[in-house]
């Protein structure tokens, strides 16, 4: 009995390896045409520098480098830029006084909003 049960799965499954159909190429392409990975702030003189990098056509992108205070997310400098080519953009925000966590923002037209870890900073 065990064996049957065995040679039928294995027939099953045969049967769906061999019916797979590979992902269309506009489902392909879709998924590759947009990929953005923020990265982590660092300090850079009197500056925190925020950034990002994408590859393939992410129309409207928007970066924020931000600090966290009471209240949320404050927003110290802001981009918003079109490009269609792999790149890497780097945004400064004067550092100021105090010791903060600082996060790197990006919205990116066709993939939505991302952010990376955050990283406490003395200014």
């Amino acid at each position: 009995m065990r064996l049957s049960v065995g040679i039928i799965a294995l027939t099953v499954s045969a049967g769906l390896l061999a019916g797979a159909q590979p992902a269309s190429a506009a489902t392909t392409q879709a998924a590759a045409a947009c990929s953005v990975s923020p990265g982590i702030p660092y300090k850079d003189g009197a500056h925190v520098e925020g950034t990002v990098t994408w590859v393939g056509d992410c129309g409207q992108m928007t970066l924020k480098v931000q600090r966290k205070r009471w209240y949320g997310w404050q927003t110290m400098n802001s981009d918003t830029w079109t490009k269609d080519s792999d790149k890497k953009v780097g945004l400064p925000a004067r550092c100021g006084d105090g010791t903060y966590d600082w996060r790197v923002w990006v919205y990116a037209e066709k993939a939505g909003g991302f952010t990376n870890r955050s990283r406490r900073i003395t200014c």
